[in-house]
């Protein structure tokens, strides 16, 4: 019984990291291969390397300057998540882009080594350029059967009422969209600090009465909002202190009176991108 729980748990955590650019991935796409051939070693076993030539049909391909040549490194025998890593040239320099799916701590090495690029095309561009052109498949999938929302519009710093500088500053960026409904201010609203030790966005659904109160909320992970760059953002984490602050913040909004007889509710979907808490130091 223990060795087939932790069979399947094997399985699981393969799974799970065959969709990321591993470590070894990464060195032999950001240059390794060519210090093997040079010694002489042939190619890495169960590998491959092909010419990337999908950037032509792509969002970015206009942008795209042709400094460098694009090449993939592949799973032999993966059928999903084959592309392992992107392999940039441009003479003798050789730099690895990781999958989207990778750690933080992969992409943020891609920025180190390969300063040049990134600064020169901005982090944005180069991984939505890469997300399309390359792991378009793979995002598509990713988020099949969920429903998308664009945003009606974007709030930096403050929420819903503005609520006084000291509770703004613990607070990120959010997008929202409520069905037209205007807001209203709230002078009994009670606004929580954030003093969750964990930066994460948190997709709130909630649900306005005729009067414009706030009858109902809840945290939702199926759906997403669609930002203005293309990029799709919902719920990122599963911690309580950070789920339950959103719900009670969210439960402060007030709207305008709706006078339409034939509509007595509206929903609205709110992203909330929850920084540190400044006044713990984080």
């Amino acid at each position: 019984m223990k060795s087939t729980i932790l069979t399947i748990l094997f399985c699981i955590i393969s799974l799970g990291l065959f969709a990321q650019t591993t470590i070894d991935e990464y060195n032999y796409a950001s240059g390794g291969f060519k210090k093997a051939t040079q010694l002489g070693i042939g190619p890495k076993e169960g590998y491959k390397i092909v010419p990337f030539t999908g950037l032509v049909d792509s969002y970015y391909s206009n942008t795209w300057k042709g400094e460098y040549s694009i090449s993939l490194l592949l799973r032999e025998e993966s059928d999903e998540d084959s592309i392992a890593a992107v392999i940039l040239e441009k003479g003798a320099s050789t730099y690895c882009v990781p999958h989207p799916y990778s750690d933080a701590l992969m992409t943020s090495r891609s920025m180190t080594d390969f300063v040049e690029f990134w600064n020169s095309y901005n982090d944005a561009l180069m991984f939505q350029l890469i997300q399309t052109a390359v792991w378009g498949k793979t995002i598509e999938k990713k988020f099949e059967g969920k429903t998308i929302l664009q945003a009606e519009y974007s709030v930096a710093n403050f929420y819903e009422h503005e609520p006084t500088p000291l509770y703004a500053k613990h607070w990120g960026e959010f997008l929202h969209n409520t069905s037209g409904r205007e807001s209203a201010y709230n002078a009994l609203a009670d606004y929580p600090l954030y003093e969750c030790s964990e930066a994460c966005s948190v997709m709130v659904k909630y649900y306005i009465s005729e009067k414009g109160v706030v009858t109902k909320a809840e945290v939702v992970d199926d759906v997403f909002f669609k930002e203005y760059d293309g990029s799709l953002l919902g719920t990122s984490t599963d911690l309580e202190c950070v789920l339950s602050y959103a719900v009670t913040m969210v439960q402060q909004f007030t709207y305008k009176p709706m006078y339409s007889l034939s509509k007595t509710e509206s929903v609205g979907y709110v992203l909330i991108a929850l920084e540190f808490s400044k006044s713990q130091g984080y």
